[in-house]
């Protein structure tokens, strides 16, 4: 169930009635056990003390609500992550509230490389999930995107799956610096040579890097038709018409008056409205993750996930997209 404003605000008015409802259970309680002796006394007392925990969690409960609800969009920002990598947060109004990221990546950047996640066999399955953040640390990337659409997945703020190192399966056609690991074909697949030349759909060289989408959304400057319209949190990856520039975009979504996410089809739009010219639609919802390494070299998440519903919380996924800048040391040059 996604937390609209209105169901905020309602769930926000019923958890402080029960609030001040246990509290006045729990003055009750104290009364009862002032008058009352030996095993029946315990009995008031641990009831008054469960009913004080309970006033106090639901009361935290509340503030959470009120400040998921009603916390600030952030400033927009730009900012070289490093050469050649730029970083961009866009803030809309319209039409609804979006936290748009976008990374652009100049391909003919010295130095520059990409990776898909390696495989790591276990279980029958080629990965095991890891969150983006620490696929940046991992492996020294500069910037990271979450990667295409897997299994086994179910979402519980507890007990969800996966956690980081359970075995999983990416859909469609993923490898990693020449190691294919997934014999599915799709057409909604980006191909990176290890030149950095780019192919959408099909490739005609050895495969060495390879990610697969779910719908190629943008092809040749058309919009795919018939797209989903559930808003959502969403990802993708795209290029400019040139093939020189490559795009990695998430929107934050499921997060009322902050970022309430979007349809494919309008993420369709906003791409071409940037200058995309081919794009596929990665992962979406709790999965869409972007994460970039801070100038000390710790990975940071870019935008707010919402792994369990819960803003900020980033979700293991099983293959992600990342790009790194090697600076040539002076010994080198």
């Amino acid at each position: 169930m996604i937390l609209t404003p209105e169901r905020a605000f309602y769930t926000w008015i019923a958890l402080l009635a029960c609030a001040i409802a246990v509290g006045l259970v729990a003055r009750a309680f104290r009364h009862l056990q002032s008058r009352s002796t030996g095993f029946p006394r315990i009995c008031w007392a641990a009831l008054k003390w469960g009913c004080t925990f309970g006033t106090l969690l639901m009361g935290l409960s509340c503030l959470y609500i009120f400040w998921f609800t009603y916390r600030p969009q952030p400033a927009p920002e730009t900012r070289t992550i490093v050469a050649g990598i730029t970083y961009t947060r866009e803030i809309r109004q319209q039409p609804r509230p979006l936290v748009i990221h976008v990374t652009r990546i100049d391909l003919s950047t010295p130095g520059l490389e990409f990776l898909v996640t390696p495989p790591e066999p276990l279980q029958g399955h080629a990965l095991r999930a890891q969150k983006t953040s620490t696929f940046v640390r991992r492996y020294g990337l500069n910037v990271a995107i979450s990667g295409g659409f897997f299994t086994p997945w179910y979402n519980h703020p507890i007990w969800g799956y996966p956690k980081e190192g359970d075995p999983v399966t990416v859909a469609g056609i993923s490898a990693s610096r020449g190691e294919q690991y997934t014999p599915r074909w799709t057409d909604a697949t980006l191909f990176i040579a290890a030149d950095n030349t780019i192919a959408w759909a099909k490739n005609t060289g050895p495969v060495y890097n390879a990610i697969s989408g779910g719908d190629m959304i943008l092809r040749d400057g058309a919009i795919r038709p018939k797209l989903g319209d559930q808003l959502n949190p969403q990802a993708a990856i795209g290029a400019d018409a040139a093939g020189r520039m490559l795009f990695f975009i998430v929107i934050d979504g499921r997060q009322p008056n902050y970022s309430e996410g979007v349809s494919v089809s309008e993420l369709a739009i906003i791409l071409k409205g940037m200058g995309i010219h081919n794009a596929i639609n990665l992962d979406s919802g709790g999965s869409a993750t972007i994460a970039a390494a801070a100038d000390d070299g710790s990975p940071r998440v870019l935008n707010s996930p919402t792994g369990t519903f819960i803003p900020g919380d980033e979700r293991p996924v099983a293959n992600h997209l990342g790009a790194r800048v090697r600076i040539a040391s002076p010994h080198n040059r």
